[in-house]
């Protein structure tokens, strides 16, 4: 496993988790300004992307 995403459903918040080279797992969070970078699939979401249907209700 390459990076283990949590999304939170109450707020704007997302953690990601990767392993280092020696097998510890890393964390960082995300905020409602920042951008969520997935370097397993090379893909790249603002968290507005990723809260868009939460926020507008559709």
């Amino acid at each position: 496993m390459q990076e283990y995403i949590l999304v939170s459903q109450t707020e704007m918040k997302v953690e990601i988790y990767r392993p280092s080279e020696v097998g510890c797992w890393f964390r960082e969070s995300l905020g409602k300004e920042d951008c969520l970078k997935l370097k397993s699939v090379g893909l790249t979401f603002t968290m507005a992307n990723i809260y868009e249907e939460v926020l507008t209700g559709e």
